[in-house]
């Protein structure tokens, strides 16, 4: 079987939400079944939800097992994007549905692509162009009907997963003390909370998420170049390669270059890693990225900290930052930015500190190994730091942090669609 079953259900709320209106054609009824594709940066992942009579949170009933390139890797060759990266996920999708009985019209498949996608939109948009209109003919061939196909904004993916949060938590009708995310990607970082008033100041940061016929106020943004990868990137472009984000590997053992297709690569001989220094690199850089206004970032990630709410609200680090937390062991400690720091220092400090990292990892292939103290100083930094987020350690969590599960922005969108 190459779908793989996930067995865990939650049941909680009978709120019915109208957040969004999902785009194509879905059926006036509200389907039993919804296939979500996530287009990330990184790879692109099929998750299969179904409706659960009595619940708002949809049930992730299975997965593909395997993931496929991310969409923006086919801006020079868009034409076969749905071949290579939609319909292999189809097909297991496929697989498991005739296995369980289920009619492949009766699951819809929403491809969503997300911060690699609006990057490739920003700077070639016939190539955008090119690579929905290979997806759309792939899930159309497919006998699935479509539920969308297209590149979700930045300020929805963040209100999605703020949905899926406070559904989890229960938080939804709660003014105070309701569930705030904070998620870095590869491309992107998102970070919402519930507001306590519509407008203001930077009333250009709340959207309205209307529920149950409650319309809640959201400071929602989306940091588009703030993602863990476009953050390195940038950090190792401003500052000479930045080999001080980087553990020594006098060694030589594999590799011989950190990030070696990196525009600036490190010669990992040279490499030396600083916390001081790291930390004040990527500073700069989350204040020079978020700085800058858009659409989806009306306010630098420094004001967020003086927004009404913010500080009621209890976060959760989703995406790279729960992959981070767990590499270096950390868990759920009580004060988590202390926990990071010291973990990220005692592991990456030192003369061939690489030798220490690979027996913590225990698998030297991985390619998580390589960037593991940059991607853990870029953690601390937006979160924590003088220009990031500015999140109170003791009201910051990773990972699940009590919650049947980590939220997710595909469940989010599930809940509009399910239940609509």
């Amino acid at each position: 079987m190459k779908f793989r079953l996930l067995v865990t259900a939650v049941v909680i709320a009978t709120l019915c939400p109208i957040l969004l209106t999902p785009v194509g054609a879905v059926a006036a009824t509200s389907p039993k079944h919804i296939a979500v594709i996530d287009a990330g940066s990184s790879g692109t992942r099929l998750t299969l939800f179904a409706d659960k009579e009595g619940s708002l949170v949809p049930q992730a009933i299975a997965e593909a097992k395997t993931k496929t390139r991310g969409l923006s890797s086919f801006a020079s060759s868009p034409e076969t994007a749905g071949i290579e990266a939609i319909a292999p996920l189809l097909a297991q999708l496929d697989e498991f549905l005739a296995q369980q009985g289920i009619a492949k019209k009766e699951v819809p498949v929403a491809m969503l692509a997300t911060a690699g996608m609006r990057n490739v939109q920003a700077s070639d948009q016939n190539a955008a162009q090119s690579i929905l209109a290979s997806t759309a003919a792939t899930i159309e061939a497919s006998g699935h009907p479509t539920a969308a196909n297209r590149i979700l904004p930045g300020l929805q993916e963040a209100s999605l997963s703020w949905l899926d949060a406070n559904v989890l938590g229960n938080t939804l009708t709660k003014r105070q003390g309701s569930v705030g995310i904070i998620e870095i990607g590869g491309a992107s970082a998102q970070v919402a909370f519930r507001s306590v008033k519509a407008d203001g100041p930077y009333g250009s940061a709340v959207q309205l998420v209307r529920v149950a016929g409650m319309s809640i106020p959201v400071v929602a943004v989306s940091y588009l170049g703030l993602g863990g990868n476009d953050a390195r990137s940038n950090m190792q472009t401003t500052n000479d390669a930045g080999a001080f984000c980087f553990p020594n590997n006098s060694s030589g053992r594999a590799p011989s270059v950190f990030m070696p297709t990196s525009i600036r690569p490190v010669n990992s001989s040279t490499a030396q890693f600083s916390w001081k220094r790291c930390s004040s690199a990527y500073n700069q850089t989350v204040a020079t990225v978020g700085g800058t206004r858009t659409a989806s970032a009306p306010v630098a990630p420094v004001v967020l900290r003086t927004l009404p709410g913010f500080n009621s609200a209890t976060f959760i680090g989703l995406g790279s930052i729960q992959f981070i937390y767990s590499d270096l062991g950390i868990g759920n400690r009580p004060n988590e930015r202390l926990a990071l720091q010291q973990s990220a220092t005692q592991l990456c400090t030192g003369t061939n500190a690489w030798e220490k990292m690979l027996t913590a990892y225990g698998d030297d292939s991985s390619a998580f190994v390589e960037t593991l103290c940059s991607t853990s100083t870029y953690t601390y930094e937006f979160i924590f730091g003088a220009s990031g987020v500015g999140a109170n350690p003791l009201r910051f969590a990773t990972g699940e942090a009590g919650l049947p599960r980590a939220p997710a922005w595909t469940s989010g969108y599930a809940i509009t669609v399910l239940d609509p």
